[in-house]
Order: structure tokens, then sequence, then C-alpha cells
């Protein structure tokens, strides 16, 4: 079975957000950062934009 996942772009543009916090939240969550990633999912902090 293959799983649909939207593109970054798609992402962020559903998400109404920068490309690039996409890019930094992923990371982060490849990373297995898991406080970081459950910060973020508590609205705590946002990823960083560059």
């Amino acid at each position: 079975m293959q799983i649909c996942t939207p593109s970054t772009e798609q992402a962020a543009e559903q998400l109404n957000v920068k490309v690039r916090n996409v890019h930094n939240a992923k990371a982060a969550i490849k990373g297995g950062c898991q406080e970081l990633v459950e910060a973020m999912e508590r609205s705590e902090i946002t990823s960083p934009s560059r």
C-alpha cells in the first residue's frame, strides 16, 4: 500500500506557512529530537525560519 504525502511546497501551502518552516519541522522530526517535536506540537515554539 502506498501512502500519499504532500510535497513540502504543498504542505506549506495547506498549512499557510513558509516552505522553510516545513523543511525545519521535517528536520526536527527526522533528527529524532522528540522534545523539540512535542514542543512544536503544543505550539510552545515554532520552527525557526531563515
